[in-house]
């Protein structure tokens, strides 16, 4: 038995504090020795190893932690109950490499969740060891939420907060670098992930109160630098400032809390613009003069019977081309 663990025990009280029987202390006692051994376990853990139910173990973790002797470290819903701070960051790191490990041994470029997951599975190692803390079994309905969660946060804490493309949300791989990202990777996507990774490094960097932000910041590819500059114009009008964009300090801070949101609002737009031009490509353009005295009766009958002037126009030249398709 270590020395924090006899400190909790060494002297049982003759008269104990209501609710902390010598059966909690006894089952205290079990819990931070498993604690100090492992370095950081979950409540599951615990209750396996122990025979413990939930309400047990959480009772004894929250009284471990208020006396100082654990930590809690919160991973999406999941709770990793730790010795200490260091033991909580060499697990998160571990955790963290596992899946550098992976993503450069399967050279992606950008990642889902799901698909992580699914690499996580395949991979002894690292199949082991994540199944230490979450369920790595898919369901009919798919994997666990806390599952779901837990590598949600892993992969913002390795890349920082996901960006939404083709209906999915995915994060972007920045330290992989491909020769050829201009046809594997939507720019909006680079522009967005690359945008935010300026932001945090201005803000960690700098001292000033204002953040510089220009196209070349982001790349240096000629290529990009036109699609580059055409995203910041839209994320980044109101700080526009000559040829590049400067935001003030606070308000950096809060603009990349919403950057994702900001991003989603963009791909939407111009996936609605891409639409639009499929809908036209078939269309021809017929333009012709009407006399005004003509075009405000036109547009007198077009609100009499409630719709637009094109629309009028539209159906007489439709029942034109049938009366000529009957001559």
């Amino acid at each position: 038995m270590t020395s924090s663990t006899t400190q909790v025990l060494q002297v049982v009280p003759r008269r104990l504090p209501r609710g902390l029987s010598r059966r909690i202390l006894e089952r205290a006692k079990s819990v931070l020795e498993l604690v100090e051994r492992e370095g950081c376990v979950t409540t599951g853990e615990v209750m396996s190893r122990l025979g413990l139910s939930e309400t047990q173990v959480r009772y004894v973790m929250y009284i471990l932690m208020s006396r100082g002797y654990i930590v809690e470290k919160v991973v999406g819903v999941t709770a990793l109950w730790c010795r200490d701070h260091t033991a909580a960051y060499m697990h998160m790191e571990a955790l963290r490499d596992a899946v550098r490990r992976l993503i450069v041994q399967n050279d992606v470029r950008y990642i889902t969740i799901n698909k992580i997951i699914e690499l996580i599975r395949r991979d002894g190692e690292a199949r082991q060891l994540f199944s230490r803390y979450i369920s790595l079994e898919r369901h009919s309905r798919g994997f666990p939420a806390a599952t779901l969660g837990f590598v949600s946060d892993i992969l913002k804490s390795l890349y920082g907060e996901p960006v939404r493309y083709g209906g999915r949300v995915v994060y972007y791989v920045q330290n992989v670098q491909a020769p050829n990202d201009l046809e594997t990777l939507p720019s909006h996507v680079r522009c967005c992930a690359l945008l935010k990774a300026h932001i945090e490094q201005r803000l960690a960097a700098s001292r000033g109160g204002v953040i510089s932000i220009k196209s070349t910041h982001l790349t240096r590819d000629g290529r990009l630098l036109p699609r580059f500059a055409s995203c910041l114009s839209k994320l980044l009008r109101q700080y526009r400032r000559g040829s590049g964009y400067v935001i003030p300090r606070g308000e950096a801070q809060e603009l990349l809390s919403r950057l994702g949101q900001l991003c989603e609002s963009v791909y939407r737009k111009q996936k609605k613009t891409a639409a639009r031009r499929i809908t036209r490509r078939d269309m021809q353009v017929v333009s012709f003069h009407v006399a005004r005295d003509e075009l405000e009766a036109l547009d007198g009958y077009a609100k009499e019977v409630g719709v637009t002037r094109s629309d009028v126009i539209r159906l007489a030249i439709m029942r034109m081309i049938e009366r000529l398709k009957l001559a």
